[in-house]
């Protein structure tokens, strides 16, 4: 395999390297991914290539589909859309075969569906470790520390955390972690930052895993400490 040396600036780098930590590669491996995406060796893009063949099994699902569809009238095509796609699943057109997958986008790999089950279930038991502080306790954490203890969301405009921001959407929207559900509503842009967020997330994971983990073993899964909470708020 060939090597290449490739040069970019302290930010881009901590934000290569966060995405990487989340997703449990190295960073090499994440830019080669990258860059395979980009030259069809593989498929990172958020818009998932349609595949070039389809199975003879497949494509008479599909072409019974289509058949159904139009029988029952579907409205939400043009007239004859159903017969064309028809003909060309059966005369085997692959050029065509995209427009069956219009506007499916590439599998989230499962260890970025986790990575979101992790944020969101650090902020639930953080949000509600600092609701149950002693009145005395909370008021020692500054602005800038309850700020940094709230879920702020995921950036919209960042290809990997609008990923993570879609799903995280889905698991509220379907009623799960219901405590973080304000930081969803229209008053917070739906959860989005407007503004990377992941490379913090990460961080604080980095001190709210250990600290949870060892209470679960202990079986002592308590309200973070104060001196706990300032320690992830300062990750």
């Amino acid at each position: 395999m060939a090597t290449i040396t490739l040069r970019v600036d302290e930010r881009v780098r901590d934000e290569l390297d966060a995405v990487a930590r989340a997703r449990g590669v190295t960073v090499s491996d994440l830019v080669r991914g990258y860059i395979e995406a980009q030259h069809g060796g593989g498929d990172d893009r958020l818009d998932a290539a349609p595949p070039r063949t389809l199975a003879l099994e497949q494509r008479h699902a599909l072409v019974l589909m289509h058949r159904v569809l139009a029988k029952i009238g579907d409205d939400d095509y043009p007239p004859g859309h159903h017969e064309r796609a028809i003909e060309a699943l059966i005369s085997g057109y692959t050029a065509e075969y995209g427009k069956e997958f219009a506007g499916y986008t590439r599998e989230m790999p499962r260890r970025d569906c986790e990575l979101v089950w992790d944020i969101l279930d650090m902020f639930r038991i953080v949000r509600s470790s600092v609701r149950r502080l002693a009145a005395d306790e909370r008021d020692q954490l500054t602005e800038t520390e309850l700020r940094r203890l709230e879920f702020q969301g995921f950036d919209a405009n960042h290809a990997v955390e609008s990923t993570l921001l879609s799903y995280a959407r889905y698991l509220i929207d379907g009623g799960k972690w219901e405590a973080l559900a304000p930081f969803f509503d229209d008053e917070h842009s739906r959860g989005n930052s407007h503004g990377q967020m992941l490379g913090r997330y990460q961080r604080q994971l980095d001190v709210f895993r250990p600290i949870w983990s060892q209470a679960a073993r202990t079986f002592d899964l308590r309200d973070l400490s104060l001196d706990e909470l300032r320690a992830i708020a300062a990750a």
